[in-house]
């Protein structure tokens, strides 16, 4: 990012811009972005990423274009400076009806390059062809193929400062992941100079190489250097055409010439070409049954059969060598032609079932589709009088041709819509993730299970889990896993971030949730921004994306808690037995077995043969982990991430004799003497995991605060540990509940032994109430029969306690 002094020097003696630029780059720098990205996506994945140039967060509202143009600009060094949503500004364009409007337009981005100052939009090229269409006054394409927005190029002209269009096409989508794990390897330290010597020399040996044979030959272990220096320009590649991902197909010479040469002798070899896209049709490849028919047709011709058949065709196989055809080609029938296509069904009454199906039924979720139609008929009989209404076989064929997104989404709005949208053209999809690391998800699952958190008398208390997992989304390997007894929350989204870095000492260099409030929270993004992680959220009600996710946890119910005691695996059939054979009548498991085998199952997975795949998930992810070490972000496990993943909370009052009371317990710090009659409250970070820890912030500076069992605490093991901190932490309201249930039996116990005691002579209320009862020597007075020992007696056997629960620390 400039200094000061170099955007100074930038905007006057370099460019010597105007006025009004230098306060629109400067309100854009020094501001927030002046829209929230991606709030109303319905199908873009919205992501975060770290601009290596400025050090700021970008918003992006688009998986590609936005996305892509990010990343060329991030790679290209003439690019100086990046921000997104810059301030808007007024310009006048054209409706639908080519009438002059005013409005406030906000560009995509504003970057600052040694050619000056550029404002960009950036736009799919499936948009511009519909927008030059729709708009021809204000968006135009030139015979160079470049493409001007006219409203927002004049008002910045008068500003004194460029404006462009970006076009995205998916042609780029190779150059884009490619970029993308260049700038990855540049936190690796460089390529040494003996290196380059031994590159140079294998370069003379053959005229090209496959980058894994080059590697290879090099004696490497991994890929590092090799994709550095393809970013230097020292070893010549085709970015557009290869995948840095996919080492053995990645051609690399030491130049361009020498590459297409090497590329031009490999494509014969070639199984995926560009000849398997487009279309033909059936008259130039048949279908199975045109081609018997026709072969029957030959074979009549070369016997002699029917002299009149045989005339017609062969006048066909003349016709169609004119054309070009073969006789094959010239005899395949055409049924196709075959039909009637005029309209069978009254105009009035065919508008009259669509208004009705788009509309009223679309609009009644729950009515079946016969009970719809009768409906229709009654409706239909005031619509069109005197003509009949369609058949029900004619009402459900036209149900069935209209698009099932637009039913849906009037029975159950935006989430059941996507559900049964028909899915996106696979050609112009984006790429998905290539490497291990490289992106990963996070979601939630209410495990259908009860765990035992308290027992008590021979009586259990229960609760179902929430299980928070982390995916890689490229091997399906599961990265981590975390239980809680509370809801999604910040809490959750710490501990599994946390496992991640405890089992890897890494964090995949994206992660993709969803959009619930514990990943839109400051926390998550701060979390995200310290480590220069990029964070993506999911479109809204869209079931299908995060699929890998949800896959894992259905597997795990399937697989597994349906075999475990107190499972809901099967709903219905746990909402048709006996109360006393109810899931939660039969939990067993306590927390901490319960996490051990959920980890077991994790690992089981990770191991087991994945459908085609001719390697394990574990196998898959540690070997190309291996050959790709730059993706993940390397995190230590160390004071500061306990800080930082530690969850924030309100300030919390000092007492000076205890220390800070958090959740019924005590902590304490030396430093927080140094505060005594300076300020009575102080912040507060809790740790989601270690219940005997807290971190406060004293005097600008962060200290770690300790309560009484931290010691023992260490000397656990890591599941009794996540177990103890789970019960501890996250069941205060449950353990709550079953106290109050422990204090209204204690009443119950002493109303109904003082009912008992009172109906007897030498009963204990009567002795109280008797105030000669007792003398001071413990010797009796008056008629009562009764002293201490018998009291005890009675006592012990009617009560007999298991255990008592901690009041405090």
């Amino acid at each position: 990012m400039l200094s000061d002094m170099e955007m100074l020097r930038y905007q006057s003696v370099t460019l010597n811009l105007s006025d009004t630029a230098k306060a629109y780059i400067r309100d854009t720098r020094t501001s927030e972005p002046t829209r929230m990205a991606g709030k109303h996506a319905r199908y873009n994945l919205t992501s975060w990423r770290e601009s290596i140039k400025t050090g700021a967060t970008i918003s992006l509202e688009s998986r590609g274009p936005e996305t892509a143009f990010f990343m060329l600009s991030e790679y290209d060094p003439r690019v100086l400076e990046i921000w997104d949503q810059p301030e808007p500004v007024c310009i006048e364009r054209h409706n639908k009806n080519r009438k002059k409007i005013s409005m406030t337009y906000t560009p995509d981005f504003l970057i600052l390059t040694e050619d000056g100052p550029v404002v960009v939009e950036v736009k799919h090229c499936h948009d511009i062809a519909r927008l030059t269409e729709k708009y021809p006054l204000d968006w135009v394409r030139y015979s160079n193929g470049s493409i001007k927005y006219l409203p927002a190029e004049h008002a910045f002209a008068e500003m004194g400062v460029r404006f462009e269009v970006f076009v995205y096409d998916t042609s780029m989508r190779y150059l884009i992941a490619n970029t993308e794990l260049m700038l990855m390897a540049r936190r690796k330290a460089p390529v040494c100079a003996a290196l380059r010597g031994e590159v140079d020399k294998a370069l003379t040996e053959r005229f090209f190489w496959n980058l894994d044979d080059l590697r290879v030959r090099l004696g490497l272990e991994e890929f590092t250097s090799l994709v550095q220096l393809i970013d230097e320009g020292a070893i010549q590649a085709d970015l557009r055409v290869d995948l840095l991902s996919e080492p053995e197909g990645f051609l690399v010479a030491s130049t361009l010439l020498l590459l297409e040469t090497g590329r031009s002798q490999l494509k014969q070899y070639s199984v995926a070409r560009d000849e398997h896209k487009g279309s033909l049709g059936i008259d130039r490849v048949p279908t199975t049954r045109d081609a018997e028919h026709v072969l029957r047709k030959l074979s009549v011709i070369k016997s002699g059969g029917n002299p009149r058949s045989v005339t017609r065709w062969k006048a066909q196989i003349v016709k169609g060598e004119a054309e070009g055809l073969s006789p094959f080609q010239s005899l395949l029938p055409k049924y196709y032609l075959c039909g009637n296509r005029s309209r069978r069904i009254q105009k009035v009454v065919d508008e009259f079932l669509i208004d009705y199906l788009v509309g009223e039924h679309a609009r009644s979720p729950g009515l079946s589709n016969y009970r719809s139609y009768i409906r229709y008929r009654v409706l239909a009989a005031d619509a069109h009088v005197g003509v009949k209404p369609v058949s029900r076989k004619t009402f459900a064929a036209r149900l069935a041709q209209l698009p099932a997104e637009l039913i849906a989404r009037g029975r159950g709005g935006a989430r059941a819509a996507n559900a049964v949208a028909a899915p996106s053209d696979p050609e112009l999809r984006n790429l998905p993730a290539q490497l291990p690391w490289e992106q990963a998800a996070i979601d939630h699952y209410l495990g259908d299970i009860f765990l035992v958190f308290h027992s008590s008398n021979g009586e259990v208390y229960v609760e179902r889990p929430w299980i928070t997992a982390m995916i890689d989304l490229r091997t399906s390997y599961v990265l981590a896993v975390t239980m809680s007894f509370l809801a999604p929350s910040k809490r959750a989204v710490s501990k599994v971030i946390r496992e991640c870095v405890r089992l890897h000492a890494r964090l995949p260099n994206e992660i993709i949730v969803d959009r619930g409030s514990e990943f839109q929270s400051t926390f998550m993004t701060s979390l995200m921004s310290h480590y220069s992680v990029a964070y993506t959220l999911r479109p809204s009600s869209h079931p299908r994306f995060g699929s890998q996710v949800e896959r894992l946890f259905g597997e795990f119910k399937s697989m597994w808690l349906s075999q475990r005691p107190g499972n809901l695996a099967s709903y219905s059939e746990a909402r048709s037995v006996d109360g006393k054979c109810a899931p939660k009548k039969r939990a067993v498991l306590f927390p901490a077995q319960a996490f051990r085998e959920l980890k077991e199952f994790c690992g089981w997975r990770n191991s087991r043969m994945r459908g085609i795949s001719s390697a394990s998930a574990d196998a898959e992810f540690r070997a190309r982990q291996a050959l790709y070490p730059f993706v993940a972000k390397e995190v230590e496990y160390d004071l500061e991430f306990m800080m930082v993943t530690a969850v924030d909370t309100k300030d919390f009052q000092i007492d000076q004799i205890r220390g800070l009371h958090i959740n019924d317990a005590w902590y304490y710090a030396p430093e927080l003497a140094e505060v005594r009659g300076k300020k009575s409250k102080v912040q507060v970070r809790i740790d989601p995991e270690n219940p005997y820890v807290v971190y406060a912030c004293i005097k600008e500076q962060w200290f770690s605060c300790f309560s009484t069992g931290s010691t023992s605490y260490g000397a656990k093991s890591g599941s009794q540990q996540l177990s103890e901190g789970l019960l501890r932490l996250e069941t205060s309201s449950l353990r709550r509940q079953v106290r109050n249930l422990d204090d209204e039996a204690l009443c119950r116990f002493t109303r109904a032994f003082s009912a008992d005691a009172g109906s007897s002579p030498g009963s204990f209320a009567s002795a109280a109430n008797n105030e000669t009862a007792f003398r001071s020597d413990g010797e009796e007075t008056g008629d009562a029969n009764f002293n201490l020992a018998s009291l005890m007696d009675l006592i012990a056997d009617d009560l007999e306690t298991e255990s008592w629960s901690e009041s405090y620390d």
